[in-house]
């Protein structure tokens, strides 16, 4: 028997909380709403969002159908910590979004087993020319990702490039040490 969507986020949720209590907690008090509209670059996602003073947990029910178990429990930790980190609210002090949205992303996915999450994500490997340095907030990333743009690095420029011209969505792009990134428009 095929199991409901529901009952697959509640199997996520439980995991969660048994590998890791204080996700588990944070999770159990957001609002939690499958949104066939969320696309982003003609992709379905997921995402955290403002909703008043809370946080709303916003899922594509196809996006979260395909993730295979572990990866479902690594987007609601990687969700999580955009929330952890204050990510929602922290945009008004930086200039460049989209190097931002860069920076977010390899903070917080240090903080999740590798294994966790899709193989296209946003990782501090991908850009090993700029020699940044592990777990260091995300104003360190955007500084490193800001100057390397700057100066012309690049997979830096390649990404941003991509990003300008998915006009705020998402965006794929092939490195050129072959690695892809996926950056997704939080």
């Amino acid at each position: 028997m095929q199991q409901t969507l529901v009952e697959t986020l509640a199997k996520a949720s439980k995991e969660l909380m048994l590998k890791e209590p204080f996700y588990g907690l944070l999770l159990m008090g957001l609002n939690k709403v499958w949104d066939k509209n969320l696309i982003v670059n003609n992709h379905p996602t997921a995402g955290v969002t403002l909703k008043g003073i809370n946080y709303e947990l916003r899922i594509h029910p196809e996006f979260w159908e395909n993730l295979v178990a572990l990866h479902r429990i690594g987007i609601l930790k990687h969700e999580l910590l955009h929330i952890g980190f204050f990510h929602l609210t922290d945009y008004g002090k930086y200039e460049h979004q989209d190097i931002l949205n860069m920076a977010m992303d390899i903070e917080i996915n240090q903080y999740i087993d590798r294994s966790w999450l899709p193989e296209h994500g946003c990782f501090l490997e991908n850009f090993p020319e700029l020699k940044m340095e592990e777990k260091k907030g995300t104003r360190y990333y955007y500084e490193k990702l800001l100057a390397a743009a700057q100066s012309g690095s690049q997979p830096v420029n390649m990404v941003l490039q991509a990003m300008a011209n998915s006009e705020g969505e998402s965006c794929t792009v092939e490195l050129p040490n072959g690695q892809t990134v996926q950056i997704p428009n939080h």
